[in-house]
């Protein structure tokens, strides 16, 4: 397993969800949920193709290069349903912190002792998530909803670098999530800020530059605004967290509204 063991790291915790973002995140979810099989089979394919180190946790589908011959792979359409099964669960204790929290570290364990998974896989998989629920259910998923499914991601992947911290796992990743979220809730405290990338107000995103959660407002903005704003923040953090030791950059644009 990659990572110093001993030293035990945390982020800060993120704000907790209102319960009108919590009845929000159940009632955008029953519709996803209608058609999982899909959607657990999209956001897969999407990790697969957007983030391909991704594959080397899963003997069953890591040869596949085919987007086709992923949609008719039974392994996968099994794997996805899992994936969708335990964010229905998550959804269903969305309303008790202590339940929810209890199954995001009974999976984080599962994913740090059993198969080995590198904690910012799941930031990249949150992301993933959103992007691909907001394409399918535009109509479900709007800024606010955006923004309540945002904030729980965030919390989530809290509990997962909590867990991960506690068992040992103190990796390059922990610390510059660390030191982003820090700075992140500094600035919040002075000012409002907005991400160009994830399109929501005073919230770190917990997935990198590559899915934004609201296209279309992101795409209003001019190329030439995002670089010419000031103040402006650019944090970029650059880590060889792959197992191939490939560079992932993420980079986050913060301008002052």
């Amino acid at each position: 397993m990659e990572g110093n063991r001993g030293e035990h790291e945390q982020t800060e915790r993120p704000e907790t969800l209102t319960e009108e973002e919590r009845g929000m995140i159940k009632n955008t979810w029953s519709k996803v949920y209608e058609n999982k099989e899909a959607a657990g089979v999209a956001v897969l394919i999407r990790l697969f193709t957007g983030f391909p180190a991704a594959k080397q946790y899963f003997s069953e589908f890591r040869h596949m290069e085919d987007v086709q011959e992923m949609q008719a792979s039974k392994q996968l359409q099994k794997h996805s349903v899992r994936v969708m099964k335990a964010l229905n669960t998550l959804v269903e204790n969305v309303q008790d912190g202590e339940k929810m929290a209890s199954v995001v570290e009974l999976v984080a364990k599962s994913h740090a002792h059993k198969h080995n998974v590198q904690p910012h896989y799941f930031k990249i998989l949150a992301g993933v998530i959103l992007e691909v629920l907001v394409e399918a259910f535009p109509e479900t998923f709007g800024e606010e909803a955006q923004g309540a499914w945002s904030k729980l991601m965030g919390v989530v992947y809290w509990h997962v670098t909590r867990v991960y911290s506690e068992i040992g796992w103190t990796s390059t990743e922990l610390r510059l999530w660390d030191s982003w979220s820090s700075h992140a809730a500094r600035l919040q405290r002075r000012t409002s800020y907005f991400c160009y990338f994830c399109c929501s107000s005073n919230t770190p995103p917990p997935y990198p530059m590559g899915s934004p959660l609201n296209t279309k407002r992101r795409t209003q903005l001019k190329e030439e605004d995002r670089t010419k704003s000031e103040p402006a923040l650019i944090q970029t953090i650059c880590s060889s967290v792959f197992r191939d030791k490939l560079a992932m950059k993420w980079t986050f644009r913060l301008r002052k509204v």
